[in-house]
């Protein structure tokens, strides 16, 4: 399997955004929400649940 942006640099994304978020998802590729569903469904209703209790620390891109 080929990803076009190395590990290292998506690392390098999330650390300049506060309340970003880098989830590597195994035997996923580019389209994670059809590939895996459910863990992506999950992995986004906790990061949801998170910044709902955040109180509106986190700021809008």
């Amino acid at each position: 399997d080929h990803d076009y942006t190395p590990i290292q640099l998506k690392e390098r994304y999330v650390a300049l955004m506060p309340n970003a978020r880098l989830v590597v998802v195994d035997d996923s590729r580019h389209a994670t929400p059809l590939d895996q569903p459910e863990v992506f469904n999950q992995t986004l209703l906790q990061f949801l649940a998170a910044a709902s209790t955040s109180q509106g620390s986190l700021s809008p891109c």
